[in-house]
């Protein structure tokens, strides 16, 4: 239940990522995630009181509360922020796959010191294997089967994007402690008001200068239906993987959106299938086989 959460988060965060590409030619990074998660933010509350599930925020331990929000804390204000600043330095097709690899390396590595958390020799090949395949699948500009290394990149952009990503595996580290005795949907609503709040106080200035009428209906209904699926339903199976398969498993596991990425760009946009490409998604699919069985 845990994995197919994980693989679900993973394959709608696809769909939302492909979804909002019209969007990003009128809207920048920060003032568009700040609009779609204030977007998202009724939604979750409206589903919360539908469920009957109101009372249940209400009742959360105060350590719970604070485990929730600092998570996003140290993902948001430290993470992003710091992976936003080695873009300055990277391009992203170097940042990216970079990121994506080195974030279920760190998650592995904190959820054994600190949860405990230990898998099999089958675990660990699952985990080499999703790693390289996305690697491979998330950086389709350099040529040949393999990586030409890292000796081309800054080191201080590769040192920022290796730190966020300590600081985007300590918050799923916090969030698998704070989860253990919450519902997800009373947890996730929580903690993408912290973030819509947070966003939103961030991208003021950028968004005083929004202009509804000039962005017209399209970009604002792209983002409202991307926030509700990200921030929503895909929160909603982020969060219950994290619950029910740990935080490492997951991290491996919803690092494979690139690689449905890949698959809508073949399947809609025709995009020919290289030598890189075909080895980087047997790698994955092998990879995710052995993590789920």
């Amino acid at each position: 239940m845990g994995e197919a959460a994980a693989l679900g988060a993973a394959f709608l965060w696809a769909v939302s990522g492909t979804l909002i590409k019209p969007v990003t030619r009128s809207l920048t990074g920060l003032p568009l995630n700040a609009l779609r998660c204030l977007f998202a933010v009724p939604f979750l509350w409206l589903l919360m009181g539908a469920l009957g599930l109101t009372g249940e925020l209400a009742a959360l331990p105060a350590g719970v509360i604070v485990g929730l929000l600092s998570s996003a804390l140290v993902a948001i204000v430290f993470g992003d922020t710091l992976y936003f600043i080695a873009l300055r330095r990277l391009d992203a097709s170097q940042a990216f796959p970079i990121s994506t690899s080195v974030l279920p390396v760190f998650t592995f590595v904190l959820a054994a010191v600190f949860l405990g958390e230990t898998g099999s020799i089958k675990t660990y090949l699952g985990v080499i294997l999703v790693i390289g395949g996305i690697y491979l699948v998330s950086s389709p500009r350099e040529r040949g089967l393999l990586p030409r290394g890292l000796a081309g990149l800054d080191r201080r952009g590769l040192l920022l994007v290796l730190v966020a990503g300590v600081f985007w595996a300590t918050s799923l580290i916090i969030l698998r402690s704070a989860l253990q005795d919450v519902n997800v949907i009373v947890a996730n609503a929580l903690r993408i008001s912290f973030v819509a709040l947070l966003l939103t106080a961030l991208a003021l200035p950028q968004l005083r200068r929004v202009d509804p009428r000039r962005l017209g209906p399209r970009p604002l209904l792209l983002a409202a239906a991307t926030g509700i699926l990200d921030f929503g339903v895909s929160g909603a199976l982020f969060l219950t993987a994290i619950k029910l398969a740990g935080a490492a498993k997951t991290a491996v596991l919803t690092s494979l959106s690139p690689l449905f990425l890949v698959a809508f760009a073949l399947v809609f946009l025709k995009e020919p299938v290289t030598r890189r490409l075909g080895l980087g998604v047997a790698l994955s699919v092998a990879g995710v086989a052995l993590l789920v069985r």
